[in-house]
């Protein structure tokens, strides 16, 4: 239980969850930073636990290798979406949407996952936690402009329309925020239109040495 305490046996744990519970491995290397990285890295490779090691790689900084090994060997294309969105890098980005566009048959979870991810970041407007902006590839509607004409429409047309009814939906919530502010723009200025033109009373003057009203 106490982390500082037992993280010289880190680093077993690591080999003991990738020989006996390989699946119970990703939580634990997320939950602990006390093991050595390239250690850990090495025992994952060993073992062939590909999206561990993709992890391990983006720990260390080296996320175009954790983004492909999550494209080409994993196969996640939602794990890669979110491991982009965790950096919002631009030219990882560019790699994971042009990795798709070449493999036509991950479109459909790419902009799934991409529609999902732009229905949160608008829930989130006006809240305390603000969410970092995505880059402009990282919208599905980037995606669909990319679209090769000779795009199989009958096998993505779902998500196309799922992701218009956001953008419809995103389009009339802007609308309407700007109503709003130009209504209470409106508002506030009549307010202080009439503050400035209503009179002031004016006080009693009062003569200071016979103490006298002052007309």
């Amino acid at each position: 239980q106490d982390e500082i305490a037992g993280q010289g046996y880190h680093m077993q744990m690591v080999e003991l969850f990738a020989e006996y519970d390989p699946m119970g491995l990703l939580p634990f290397l997320r939950a602990s930073e006390r093991y050595p990285l390239e250690e850990a890295l090495a025992v994952c490779q060993r073992k062939g636990l590909r999206e561990e090691v993709a992890y391990l790689l983006g720990r260390a900084g080296r996320v175009s290798d954790a983004l492909r090994i999550l494209l080409e060997e994993v196969g996640d294309v939602g794990r890669a979406v979110e491991f982009a969105s965790e950096t919002q890098d631009p030219q990882l980005w560019e790699t994971l949407v042009g990795f798709v566009l070449q493999h036509s048959h991950l479109l459909v979870p790419l902009l799934d996952h991409l529609d999902a991810l732009e229905s949160k970041r608008l829930r989130a407007i006006g809240s305390e936690s603000q969410q970092p902006q995505p880059p402009p590839m990282a919208t599905p509607a980037h995606v669909l402009r990319l679209l090769p004409s000779e795009t199989p429409l009958p096998r993505i047309a779902t998500s196309v329309q799922r992701v218009l009814d956001s953008l419809r939906l995103s389009a009339d919530l802007h609308e309407a925020c700007s109503k709003i502010s130009a209504s209470e723009m409106v508002s506030q200025k009549k307010a202080c239109i009439a503050k400035c033109n209503r009179g002031t009373a004016a006080l009693a003057l009062h003569c200071s040495l016979c103490g006298g009203a002052v007309s």
